[in-house]
């Protein structure tokens, strides 16, 4: 899984992050107030997590301002295809 924050500014900024990712529940890795500098449209924060077949992998993130201003907090998870009875997996409905 690979998930990005990305400014919307193209001036390089610096930011505090506080972040974990889990994989089946357990956490794989997490971090406080973690500093990215030189961020910006162009540079943004990157993160991968490996992730195997039939896995659960979660991410929760909030990315603050060095005055420590909340600009953006979310949750990604991402859960192994669930198939209904009869054996068919669930799609998105094309439209």
């Amino acid at each position: 899984m690979i998930s990005s924050v990305i400014p919307y500014s193209d001036d390089p900024g610096t930011y505090l992050v506080d972040y974990t990712t889990q994989k089946d529940g357990f956490v794989y890795e997490s971090r406080s107030r973690a500093i990215f500098e030189n961020i910006s449209a162009s540079a943004p924060i990157v993160f991968s997590v490996p992730r195997q077949t039939g896995e659960s992998v979660s991410f929760e993130i909030a990315v603050r301002s060095t005055g420590r201003d909340i600009l953006h907090m979310s949750v990604t998870r991402i859960n192994p295809v669930q198939t209904i009875p009869g054996g068919v997996p669930l799609r998105p409905v094309e439209r």
